[in-house]
């Protein structure tokens, strides 16, 4: 059976996750791995991944899925897991574990004796078990490595692990206080944070070797993963994307975890990036994407560049509000991102633009959307409601209420565009026999 995890009052649980397509039973399903051997194996166990699942039922069981970031020894060990859990339900683990013994939590036997093994290999079957999307053997590895890291201190999790000892005193020092004060505790004691950063580093080496992080030259990642340093500073920007604010350089030029802490800020964190990342228009266009003001802590010249700034646009109106003064200020280049259906753009232009009637009535011609960003004083003006509904009927969407109720305003939108109707309020949609 499938399962899923989930949080309750703040520990994680697992439950089923709907039945298994009744299209897979009987049926094989073909894994080419990273080495290129093919494993065969019941589609109904290999749909245990809910990324194989989906894979299979777009592509069907004929096709080949070919994973390149599983390797064979991994692939034959997951292989032998689904294989078991396609007959044998997943046992709950309960959280948090009672003792070293994962039985005692609720685990099978058998799964207690399939995560007895060596570090190196938790962590790969670990980044497997995310890369798939096998929720139930992801619960089960976790749990694992925290018997492994369970009440023992930074000091010894750092030298178990192999660690590099490069963390200078007073920075461990300002980093304890730091995070203490993020999560409003007394005094932090640094093992629960280290437990964190070597499981996640352990994991991140296990993807970095199996292809999946290749987006950093060799030689420095495989540094990085050693850096207690940065496992340390790492972990706890991932626990509060805050305290990126004041992590060293080499942290806030780690691509993925800034990628994260964009995630989980909503487009904040970018403001703490390293100027290399602040130039990653890719990195800059997610932040985007979540809030349109985290345009303006882009590198200066991607906020001048037009065409990426079309770009950003695209992701967020929003983003107009962090451009240069005389971006703002150009109507040339504010009519092509409404003529591109970008109209939202308005909402960063000048103010003395977003006064100006015939500019107001320009971009709104072309998106509608540009009239709900003009000025108050135009917003409130009845006679300017009315010739911009004669010019985009669909404008009537983004007026005020009262102006929805208009009768005057409703007759020059539907006018101009019937479907305009669907915008006006109800009593004058009455009236139009809505």
């Amino acid at each position: 059976m499938a399962v899923e995890t989930y949080e309750v009052f703040g520990q994680m649980k697992m439950g089923p996750a709907g039945s298994l397509p009744a299209v897979l039973h009987g049926k094989k399903a073909k894994i080419k791995c990273a080495e290129g051997d093919i494993f065969e194996l019941p589609a109904d166990a290999m749909a245990l991944s809910l990324r194989a699942r989906k894979d299979l039922l777009e592509n069907g069981c004929e096709t080949e899925l070919d994973y390149p970031k599983i390797t064979k020894s991994v692939m034959a060990k997951l292989a032998e897991y689904l294989k078991h859990h396609r007959e044998h339900a997943c046992s709950e683990i309960r959280t948090p574990l009672t003792s070293e013994n994962l039985v005692d939590s609720g685990a099978s036997r058998w799964d207690a004796s399939f995560v007895n093994v060596d570090k190196e290999t938790l962590f790969d079957l670990t980044a497997a078990a995310s890369y798939l999307d096998i929720p139930g053997l992801w619960f089960l590895l976790s749990a694992k490595a925290a018997v492994l890291t369970n009440n023992k201190t930074a000091d010894k999790l750092r030298k178990e692990f192999s660690m590099a000892n490069d963390f200078p005193a007073a920075e461990e020092a300002e980093l304890r206080r730091e995070y203490a004060a993020a999560f409003k505790m007394p005094d932090a004691d640094l093992s629960q944070l280290a437990a964190s950063s070597v499981i996640r580093s352990g994991v991140k080496a296990a993807e970095y070797k199996s292809g999946k992080a290749l987006e950093d030259s060799g030689e420095a990642q495989e540094v990085t993963l050693k850096s207690w340093r940065h496992a340390m500073w790492r972990a706890a920007v991932l626990d509060d994307w805050k305290l990126l604010a004041n992590a060293p350089e080499q942290v806030k030029s780690d691509r993925d975890l800034v990628k994260s802490a964009v995630l989980t800020s909503q487009g904040q964190a970018l403001k703490f990036a390293s100027p290399e990342l602040k130039s990653d228009e890719s990195l800059v266009l997610d932040a985007t994407r979540y809030s349109g003001t985290a345009f303006a802590d882009a590198a200066p010249e991607l906020r001048s560049d037009k065409n990426f700034l079309l770009k950003a646009l695209g992701a967020h109106g929003g983003a107009m509000t962090g451009a240069p003064d005389a971006l703002r200020n150009d109507k040339a280049f504010l009519l092509e991102a409404a003529k591109a259906g970008k109209g939202a753009a308005m909402q960063g232009a000048s103010l003395a633009l977003r006064e100006d009637r015939n500019f107001v009535l320009d971009m709104s011609v072309h998106d509608a959307e540009a009239y709900k960003f003009a000025a108050e004083d135009l917003l409130n003006d009845k006679d300017f409601a009315v010739a911009v509904a004669k010019r985009n009927g669909k404008a009537l969407k983004f007026m005020l209420p009262v102006f929805k109720a208009d009768p005057d305003v409703v007759r020059a939108a539907v006018s101009r565009d019937p479907q305009a109707a669907q915008f006006a309020h109800a009593a004058r949609r009455a009236e139009l026999g809505m």
